[in-house]
């Protein structure tokens, strides 16, 4: 059975990347993912980039910082959020709210439930062993980028007292995805044709050509020959 989605989180970054605001649910979220350590005394005045350590997931939202940012617009993306025992479908929105400052809120569009994944589980120790996972689908390295549940099967996890560390990157198929969405988002919008001028069409150009001159020779304070 569906689980309810929570509201969604909101946290605003200034011109310089550093967190201005983090609403109640964004905090409730961290304590709900084992990072309660995270409290807004904690996060406000911290640069965006010292919680986003991955290169490849810097680099897409550096781009997108920087497209919402030049359009004054907003962009919105899908990302996944699980926790050990959720998946969890969101998406993410980046908003431009002035002088460089952008709000970014993550909502939940659903979840589903699942048997715990302890790999998950930040509070569970750690062996020096580590493990690849997708930042955006969630999908771990093995090195065929699978859901965690088959991963766990396909890497033994279960035989080893400790599971691995878990470190971020992003699949080849997040990659195409996003870089197509970028693309889309950045291009002109496309300027329509005109339609060929067939000979009927012509002649309607060319009288309505003759009204024009016609009118523009009577407009007050002209001088007709």
């Amino acid at each position: 059975m569906p689980v309810r989605p929570a509201s969604p989180s909101v946290y605003a970054i200034d011109a310089n990347d550093f967190l201005t605001h983090v609403s109640s649910e964004w905090l409730a979220f961290a304590i709900e993912n084992h990072a309660g350590h995270l409290t807004r005394e904690r996060v406000i005045g911290t640069s965006l980039w010292s919680h986003i350590a991955e290169p490849t997931t810097r680099y897409f939202y550096r781009t997108l910082l920087q497209l919402v940012r030049t359009t004054h617009g907003t962009v919105s993306l899908p990302v996944r959020g699980d926790a050990p025992d959720l998946r969890r479908f969101m998406q993410i929105r980046l908003t431009h709210r002035g002088d460089g400052s952008v709000e970014l809120e993550c909502a939940v569009q659903s979840q589903e439930p699942r048997l715990a994944v302890s790999l998950l589980d930040p509070s569970i120790p750690r062996s020096p062993e580590t493990v690849t996972m997708c930042s955006w689908c969630k999908k771990v390295a093995t090195p065929e980028w699978v859901e965690v549940e088959e991963a766990v099967g396909i890497l033994r996890l279960f035989e080893k007292s400790c599971p691995p560390q878990v470190v971020h990157g992003i699949c080849e198929s997040c990659q195409a995805d996003l870089l197509a969405q970028l693309t889309q988002l950045t291009l002109p919008a496309p300027v329509t044709p005109e339609p060929p001028q067939t000979a009927a069409s012509a002649e309607i150009a060319e009288a309505a050509e003759a009204e024009e001159v016609a009118d523009d020779s009577v407009v007050p304070g002209s001088n007709p020959e």
